[in-house]
């Protein structure tokens, strides 16, 4: 459970410890937005606006964003999981730790540092308890823009779990996939990106472990690089070593009018230990770009006809 929740979050952890725990108690109130696909909601900071890529909000004049999601495993779990040396790995450093309550819920809120892309950003991340499952929020913000530090925290902090009508974990969604007569079916809307499963279940408790995820990115083409090698950057970006590139399945694709380049890769996938096959679509435009990822163990021939069959369906709204 604990490789799970850290190939899901990539998220982060603490150096210093606050003693005592802050009690904050949240009314819902007609300054607050809905975060799509959830019953979440915020008091955002002046000029954001909600995201077409992930269930949040972003600013683009600042490349600053507030980024939500459930996630499956306990807050217990996520405590156990969130270590100082599992943040250095990723080029996190931590600097506090305040343990809060919000409306009852037990909470920590982390205060971290990174740096990405030439630029040293601050990271607020909210862990928030919702019994088998975790709430996190994420308030990203270049670190020189310190007129924005107190309008994050206090946005994460306004947060409110509306118990209301049932969920659309469709809402806020740009595109669309069709999974019909398929054995896929959606499991879960995770920060904008939908996740696919047999059972509908995530993670899955079927036998067959196939999955399937839908997400976008805000990342251009770079203008010297071609479709194929920016597939295969992000091919080696997956938490998957030693992955075989079949050529005769891969080659370029046009879908939705989008340009791009899908991949089958052969290798080990669960623990390493069982072999499996990846498939990976990755399409461009000048917003970004859209990424659609296959795996499995079983049934590999016809797998791989299942992933380019509902790849090839994406459409933007």
């Amino acid at each position: 459970m604990r490789k799970y929740l850290l190939f899901i979050l990539v998220v982060l952890l603490s150096l210093k410890v606050s003693i005592a725990q802050k009690v904050i108690n949240n009314q819902l109130s007609a300054r607050h937005q809905k975060v799509a696909g959830t019953n979440l909601f915020m008091i955002v900071p002046d000029g954001f606006i909600p995201s077409n890529s992930f269930q949040g909000f972003q600013q683009n004049s600042s490349g600053s964003s507030l980024v939500v999601a459930e996630l499956p495993g306990t807050f217990g779990d996520f405590l156990a999981g969130f270590t100082p040396e599992a943040l250095k790995t990723k080029g996190v450093l931590m600097n506090k730790k305040e343990m809060l309550t919000i409306n009852g819920k037990k909470g920590v809120l982390y205060t971290t540092l990174q740096h990405a892309n030439s630029t040293d950003y601050t990271k607020y991340i909210l862990l928030l308890a919702n019994g088998k499952t975790t709430f996190m929020v994420n308030g990203i913000f270049p670190k020189l823009l310190v007129q924005l530090d107190r309008p994050m925290r206090e946005a994460i902090l306004s947060i409110v779990h509306h118990k209301g009508k049932a969920l659309d974990p469709l809402e806020g969604i740009s595109f669309e996939i069709n999974v019909q007569e398929t054995k896929l079916k959606l499991a879960q809307n995770l920060t904008g990106s939908l996740l696919y499963t047999v059972d509908g279940k995530a993670p899955t408790l079927s036998e067959d472990k196939t999955t399937f995820i839908v997400s976008l990115g805000t990342t251009p083409l770079p203008e010297n690089m071609s479709e194929k090698e920016a597939a295969m950057n992000r091919l080696n970006k997956l938490p998957y070593t030693n992955l075989s590139v079949d050529e005769t399945a891969s080659g370029e694709v046009i879908v939705d009018g989008m340009k791009g380049y899908e991949i089958v890769a052969y290798g080990p996938l669960k623990d390493g230990m069982v072999s499996g096959v990846v498939y990976q679509m990755m399409l461009f435009n000048v917003q970004g770009y859209c990424l659609l990822i296959g795996t499995s163990t079983t049934e590999l021939k016809e797998n791989i006809s299942l992933f380019k069959k509902v790849a090839k369906t994406f459409k933007r709204k």
